[in-house]
């Protein structure tokens, strides 16, 4: 779904990857130079819906990693 946070427009996905669980990804636009701010404001979204713990791997790097 979509939705706006600190004048951004941001798109929040929900996943349901089998054997991995559950995982939320946040994505706004930016450019070259405005992607600090953007970094920022997402950062602060995710806490505020009480996303802890951020995940950068990919969901097959998580797979592969598993054993």
């Amino acid at each position: 779904f979509s939705m706006s946070h600190a004048g951004r427009e941001v798109t929040v996905t929900i996943d349901d990857v089998s054997v991995l669980g559950v995982y939320a990804e946040l994505e706004a636009l930016s450019d070259e130079t405005d992607w600090k701010p953007v970094r920022d404001d997402l950062a602060d979204l995710a806490r505020k819906l009480g996303l802890t713990e951020s995940e950068r791997r990919s969901y097959l790097e998580l797979i592969l990693g598993r054993n």
